[in-house]
């Protein structure tokens, strides 16, 4: 006989939200690296203790993770995500009849309290083993003469300009045969292989910030926006390179 499935409103559930996200979820072996005890000392001075209270700050932060992990770049599709995502409500401490924050509520927070105490920088330092080989490093530069304030750090990841074919065929029609010979003879040299290696790795990296979390184009506008875009994604791909190497508990 067919049997047929009825829903049926039970008056009470006992569902716990840790038993349906796998033990080798991405999101757990994240959490078990990651200790986010930072935000609040971080963002202490920005609220004030006397109002009403606000939406977590760690919330807000892990809620942005989770996008930047999984290529979702849309706020408002952020909150979404997180609604009916079970993994990503585990990771962001959410019970099931826990609201989700507004989508304004990033904005607000991104260009106010975050930016103002560049918590997307202590984020990328909070990662273990961030100056390990393998893992993309936060550079600190000193500005020149006349360089804006948010200068000071940013995580430039450069991409190469397009380059038509005919303007290869130009460049290639000037090219002398000394030259050619000279680049054949460095080719085959240790200090070239390792060069090349180098190469690989970054530009490895530049894929995956492009195609698989979408990030073409820039959301957020200036050279701190930027920077905090880049920081962002940085410290998503190294925790997703170090969570891939850790064994599930």
């Amino acid at each position: 006989m067919m049997g047929r499935q009825v829903a049926q409103g039970a008056l009470f559930y006992g569902f716990r939200l840790d038993e349906h996200v796998p033990a080798d979820h991405l999101l757990r072996r994240i959490d078990r690296l990651l200790d986010f005890g930072f935000v609040r000392e971080a963002l202490a001075a920005s609220y004030s203790a006397s109002r009403r209270p606000s939406i977590d700050p760690e919330l807000m932060l892990r809620m942005l993770l989770v996008g930047y992990l999984f290529g979702i770049r849309s706020e408002r599709r952020l909150c979404e995500e997180v609604h009916l995502n079970l993994a990503y409500r585990w990771f962001c401490r959410l019970d099931l009849a826990d609201r989700m924050p507004d989508h304004s509520t990033f904005s607000k927070n991104r260009h106010g309290r975050f930016r103002a105490c560049e918590l997307h920088r202590l984020l990328f330092e909070q990662v273990p083993g961030g100056q390990a080989a393998g893992l993309l490093r936060y550079q600190t530069r000193q500005p020149g003469p006349g360089v804006p304030k948010p200068c000071r750090r940013l995580c430039w990841l450069r991409t190469k300009p397009r380059c038509t074919v005919s303007r290869k065929r130009s460049i290639t029609r000037f090219v002398s045969e000394d030259a050619r010979d000279t680049v054949r003879a460095l080719a085959g040299t240790d200090a070239y292989a390792h060069a090349r290696r180098r190469r690989q790795r970054i530009e490895r990296v530049f894929g995956h910030l492009k195609r698989n979390l979408g990030l073409r184009v820039l959301k957020l506008r200036g050279l701190a926006g930027a920077a905090e875009e880049f920081t962002m994604a940085a410290a998503a791909y190294n925790l997703q390179l170090l969570a891939r190497q850790a064994a599930p508990a």
